[in-house]
Parts: structure tokens; sequence; C-alpha cells
């Protein structure tokens, strides 16, 4: 609940932002809440999972972590020259 909490706030703050600074202490939130739900995913599913599955589905949450963050640098190095 703490997680969400925390994500809610960092996005309403960053939707309601009216300069840079604020829109920059939004995304700060939003970061430490996306960062507590990456830190608590792996550790709940290797809780609830079976023992036989629990290295396979841990691994697989890591690893589509890791993807999604690798197409957004791909993605960022893709429209890098966009606005302009």
């Amino acid at each position: 609940a703490c997680t969400s909490a925390t994500f809610i706030i960092g996005v309403l703050w960053t939707a309601a932002a009216t300069s840079y600074a604020s829109l920059m202490c939004g995304r700060f939130v939003t970061g430490l809440g996306v960062g507590l739900g990456l830190a608590i995913d792996p550790v709940y599913i290797a809780e609830v999972s079976p023992p036989k599955h629990r290295g396979r589905l841990v691994t697989w949450s890591e690893t589509a972590t890791n993807v999604g963050i690798l197409l957004g640098f791909v993605s960022g190095f893709g429209f890098r020259n966009a606005g302009e």
C-alpha cells in the first residue's frame, strides 16, 4: 500500500506540476515508488511460488524489468533528434 501510494502521489504531483522544479520533484517521488515496487516484486514472487518454479519465476521477473529498462534507453536513443 505504501509503494502504491508513493507512486500515485508522484504521478499526481508530476501531472499537476507548473514549473520544471516541481516536475522534477514529482518524477523523483514517482521513481521512489517504482523503485520500491521493483524491490518488493521478486521477494513476493519467491514467497508465493512453489519451490519447483521459484527460481525461474523470479528470473523472468528480473529479466522483464531489465528488458524494459533497455527498451527505455533504446527509445531515448532513437528519438534523440526528434525535437530538432
